[in-house]
């Protein structure tokens, strides 16, 4: 609902998740970057499964912690 969107527990939720979505897109990148640069450093599968790896975490991570603020009490 729009009249909590200034609720600081619920922005500071919001901010640790989008952080943590950075960290793991910047990771995801890196990994492109390598992919790109240095293709016979790894096969093609070891790259797309770090990739997939990487995406599945951020997915569980959200998932988590929303479960976890909830029951703390934070409204994330």
């Amino acid at each position: 609902p729009k009249e909590r969107w200034h609720d600081p527990q619920l922005v500071q939720s919001w901010r640790f998740i989008a952080i943590v979505w950075g960290i793991l897109l910047t990771c995801s990148a890196l990994v492109s970057f390598i992919k790109v640069h240095d293709p016979a450093l790894y096969p093609d599968w070891v790259y797309s499964s770090i990739s997939i790896v990487i995406m599945l975490s951020g997915t569980v991570f959200t998932q988590m912690y929303k479960k976890h603020a909830r029951s703390s009490g934070a409204k994330g």
